[in-house]
């Protein structure tokens, strides 16, 4: 299985047509509205993280942040892509997570 098709699965969106498209979350197709004050006045920065997410700034509260703040992936130190593969192997073939490693 694809990543592409795993993000759909898990209910990423594509939305053809959206007219901010340089605001969408790669691969997504969320538009990326700031998570503090849930502006959707933001810029995408020329930086990215160490793990290669792309860094926002919000023009409205002046805060710096990547697509993963605010999910329950934000503070891991693998890819988003890779836990979340490690989790459907471990539903779908019922692997330990001795096997997983």
């Amino acid at each position: 299985m694809e990543v592409s098709e795993l993000a759909a699965a898990l209910g990423g969106r594509a939305f053809i047509g959206y007219p901010y498209t340089d605001r969408l979350v790669p691969g997504y197709g969320v538009p990326v509205n700031c998570p503090y004050c849930t502006s959707s006045k933001t810029s995408q920065l020329a930086e990215k993280t160490s793990l290669g997410y792309k860094i926002f700034r919000c023009s409205q509260c002046k805060r710096k942040f990547n697509e993963r703040t605010g999910t329950v992936y934000n503070h891991l130190q693998f890819p988003t892509d890779i836990v979340l593969l490690v989790v459907l192997w471990r539903v779908r073939y019922k692997l330990s997570l001795r096997d997983l490693a």
